[in-house]
């Protein structure tokens, strides 16, 4: 009988531990496919992001442990989703005060945090600059000038990005500051970062609309390609640097402003996607810029949420599905099924 019960415990302890086994290689299915799921504001959304997730995280695994689809409904630190927005979750305070040629070890607290703003405006202003150069050089049919000076501004976007994530990292770091004290500061790092780099957003906006007439009443295979070009980099820009905005804003705590820069950034990416529509995107299903505009749509919910705001986040769930194959949009359904209709928040505008 003693033999029979010390046979039983190994066996269920081999079980166990095959099941753990299982339960680790699940979670490890391709590491690459992370949706921030444990982020979302409520059970729901979290159940459906997993769903999705896993989903994803299959396709993965069969395809070599390359993941082959975006996240869905996710929170701020997924991947991959379909955006443009970089926001490093590892980011160095040294190596970003190095690319900003800032020497720390010769400044005091107050002066590197003078220094750090200094740097990130100068960023900020050589955005509005690039794009009063684009301009000039196309005005000149300088078109390989001006390409080459849109593609330095959409770098400089991502690098004005770091440079807010820098100083919101050296108010811990540098200045010690920690709980209520580094969240207001932060706050106001962040609010303050996004209202500066609307105005480039509306900027580029502006251009683009500009671009995209021109392409309406162009002559001439050339002309045609050029409006194009350029109407297709300014959405771009225009759409990423909304982005970065609708981040901060959320950052802030701004969530109604965040919902409605994160809602203008979806509308720019369906304006480019028409814009750039053929009969092989038709065949192929949804195009990268379908599913970027779902993804700021996601983005845009994700806030109303957070200001409990349920219809709203719905409005835009619904709008979504029409962007997302088939299996996305059942997920989707998941989320506007059963929810209580509520009136709809006050919308601020963006502009």
């Amino acid at each position: 009988m003693k033999k029979i019960i010390v046979n039983l415990t190994i066996s269920t302890f081999l079980v166990l531990l095959s099941g753990a086994s299982f339960m680790v290689s699940a979670a490890e299915q391709c590491p690459a496919i992370d949706c921030d799921c444990g982020s979302l504001p409520t059970d729901k959304w979290v159940n459906v992001c997993k769903q999705y997730e896993s989903h994803i995280k299959q396709e993965c695994a069969a395809n070599g442990d390359t993941p082959k689809s975006y996240c869905s409904i996710h929170g701020e630190n997924a991947m991959p989703v379909a955006l443009s927005l970089s926001v490093s979750q590892d980011l160095s305070l040294p190596v970003t005060l190095a690319k900003s040629h800032i020497q720390q070890d010769q400044l005091d607290e107050e002066e590197l945090r003078e220094k750090m703003e200094e740097k990130l405006n100068a960023t900020v202003w050589s955005l509005k600059a690039d794009l009063a150069s684009a301009k000039k050089m196309l005005s000149k049919s300088e078109f390989n000038m001006a390409v080459q000076t849109l593609k330095l501004l959409d770098k400089n976007l991502d690098f004005a990005m770091e440079q807010n994530q820098a100083l919101v990292l050296a108010a811990k770091q540098v200045d010690g500051l920690q709980g209520k004290d580094l969240q207001e500061r932060s706050e106001d790092i962040w609010l303050s970062f996004a209202k500066d780099l609307n105005e480039v957003a509306v900027s580029l906006e502006d251009f683009a609309n500009q671009m995209e007439t021109q392409l309406q009443i162009a002559k001439g295979a050339k002309a045609v390609k050029v409006a194009k070009v350029f109407s297709t980099m300014a959405y771009r820009a225009a759409g990423k640097a909304f982005e970065e905005v609708g981040y901060a804003y959320g950052q802030a705590g701004e969530h109604i402003l965040a919902a409605n820069t994160w809602t203008h950034s979806a509308d720019l990416s369906a304006q480019l996607s028409v814009l750039n529509k053929s009969e092989e995107d038709e065949i192929a299903g949804a195009s990268f810029t379908e599913l970027q505009s779902a993804a700021r749509m996601y983005r845009a919910s994700y806030h109303w949420l957070m200001n409990d705001s349920s219809y709203d986040a719905n409005v835009l769930l619904a709008r979504s599905q029409a962007l997302v194959e088939n299996e996305e949009q059942k997920k989707i359904q998941l989320l506007i099924d059963g929810t209580e209709k509520v009136s709809p928040a006050s919308s601020l505008s963006v502009r």
